[in-house]
């Protein structure tokens, strides 16, 4: 085993020692995690809830924290199976490769969100989610202004993401919308 030399399958940085001269390894145990500067991937959580909506190719925009002023495009590369350890909450693994190479500032193992594209639609009537009281049953509630009174009405609903909320029944585009 003196001789032994170990051969990474691409040419890329070390990111982590995962095991020391001396310790036993299994077969299959990883040594050393490595990164690829030329085909950057992002790993990211997704709850157990949205994870069967998550597929294999998916569309995705990554905020690095070291760069702000950027999103980067990638997709969903691979989709872990397997509950992530010692978190509360039923969290999986999901990694994301890059469309294009790693941006300039931001170097492997730096932090990034992500916003996985699950749907969408375009020319949609659209309001901030906190506006929008949502049902499970794809209606909602929401507050408008009408003849100078507060009213509440039933509407109803389509996609809805992290930050707005389709409508796609009950509102005009005239309608005022009350914002509390």
């Amino acid at each position: 085993l003196d001789a032994t030399v170990l051969t990474a399958p691409f040419a890329g940085v070390v990111l982590d020692v995962l095991v020391r001269p001396g310790e036993s390894v299994g077969a299959g145990q990883a040594l050393l995690l490595l990164s690829d500067p030329a085909a950057g991937e992002v790993r990211t959580t997704v709850i157990e809830e949205d994870l069967s909506l998550v597929n294999i190719g998916q569309t995705a925009e990554i905020y690095f924290d070291a760069r702000p002023d950027l999103i980067v495009t990638g997709a969903v590369a691979r989709i872990v199976p397997q509950r992530v350890a010692g978190e509360a909450r039923p969290l999986y693994h999901v990694y994301l490769s890059l469309t294009d190479a790693l941006p300039a500032g931001v170097l492997p193992g730096m932090t990034a969100d992500a916003s996985i594209v699950i749907d969408a639609a375009t020319n949609v009537l659209r309001l901030p989610r906190g506006l929008v009281q949502a049902r499970s049953d794809g209606t909602a509630v929401l507050q408008l202004r009408q003849n100078g009174q507060t009213i509440s009405r039933n509407i109803k609903v389509g996609l809805r993401g992290d930050v707005y909320i389709e409508i796609t029944d009950g509102v005009d585009v005239d309608d005022a919308v009350i914002a509390e």
